[in-house]
């Protein structure tokens, strides 16, 4: 949905919203199952989470966002993961 109604979507656009990181896959996580590496989209920007903080139940957990700063996760979001050789299923 465009931020401005009174104006149609278009590719490109300031409306638009970013691409994820190449390289990765998208997964719902719990706060308690991030990683440092995920990227988190937040203010329509994907950005790296640099650093964990804090760890709990109904507090959730505090992201340190590379270019952003503190941020806290109290629900299940969606994150982009990189892939990894480690995430392949070989049988």
């Amino acid at each position: 949905m465009p931020l401005h109604p009174d104006r149609p979507w278009q590719p490109g656009s300031p409306d638009a919203w970013p691409t994820p990181p190449p390289g990765t896959q998208p997964l719902l996580c719990h706060p308690d199952h991030v990683r440092v590496g995920d990227f988190l989209l937040v203010d329509r920007r994907y950005l790296r989470i640099e650093d964990l903080r804090g760890r709990g139940g109904y507090t959730g957990r505090v992201l340190m966002l590379g270019g952003y700063g503190p941020w806290v996760m109290t629900t299940s979001r969606q994150v982009h993961r990189p892939v990894t050789s480690d995430d392949t299923d070989v049988r």
